[in-house]
């Protein structure tokens, strides 16, 4: 599931995945965080090897940091001056950084969170969050107060023990190696399979776009469709319990 929290769209995937898992139905989900402008700063900024002169390859988390860095509303200001202003936005990479907090104190919780913050965030924006706004997504102090009000939920925390480890982690640049996750490894995966916020795939096949209904209906013909080819290969003997034992 590819989603962007800062945007206030609503995802009928995800909460057709917590049905799922209420109905103890064995799945393994994957979140993918990513936002559509670093998507398409990355795609137009990364170098490879090939491409420059020096041999320095220039990575998607390269180009976000000097992206991240060229932002009037981040440049210069701790996070606290930041929420202080009406006029300074949470970016999707804050967010990012956020709910690996909530991974951080437990990864099944994860799930749970992203379902609650997005749909909080989309009846922000349903609510005319946006009247008035150069941009459409909360403001950083909104995000943190709500990102704190949801971890607390999920993770049985205070709200200000989360509000205070939200501002901590904002507060301090993330290590990134070559081992270490990322936001702008995120990104790269999404450009280099190119998809965005708002897709879906269930063992590989698209899942509907759309919402309500249509995507109700759609989501059963692909679910339908990929249990007949997995009880095909069943009856095939292509998969069996010796070759697939985790199944």
């Amino acid at each position: 599931i590819v989603v962007d929290t800062t945007v206030g769209q609503r995802y009928d995937v995800l909460d057709m995945s917590m049905q799922l898992m209420q109905m103890r139905y064995p799945i393994r989900l994957g979140i993918l965080f990513v936002g559509e402008e670093d998507v398409k700063a990355c795609r137009s900024g990364v170098k490879s090897e090939e491409e420059v002169d020096d041999g320095e390859v220039v990575s998607c988390d390269d180009v976000l940091l000097a992206k991240s860095s060229s932002e009037e509303n981040t440049e210069q200001k701790s996070t606290q001056e930041r929420m202080a202003s009406s006029t300074s936005f949470i970016t999707t990479q804050e967010a990012y950084q956020l709910f690996q907090i909530v991974l951080k104190h437990n990864r099944v919780a994860g799930i749970h969170y992203i379902h609650e913050i997005t749909k909080a965030i989309a009846s922000m924006k349903e609510g005319g969050m946006n009247h008035g706004r150069a941009q459409h997504k909360p403001t950083l102090e909104e995000y943190i107060n709500l990102h704190s009000t949801v971890v607390s939920n999920v993770l049985g925390i205070s709200n200000s023990e989360a509000k205070a480890e939200a501002i901590q982690v904002l507060s301090t640049a993330p290590v990134v190696t070559e081992k270490t996750e990322s936001y702008g490894k995120s990104v790269q995966f999404a450009v280099t399979k190119s998809i965005g916020a708002g897709m879906s795939f269930f063992n590989g096949v698209p899942m509907p776009t759309s919402s309500g209904q249509d995507f109700m209906e759609g989501a059963s013909r692909v679910f339908k469709e990929e249990m007949q080819f997995i009880l095909g290969l069943v009856m095939k003997q292509e998969i069996t319990d010796s070759r697939f034992p985790w199944i």
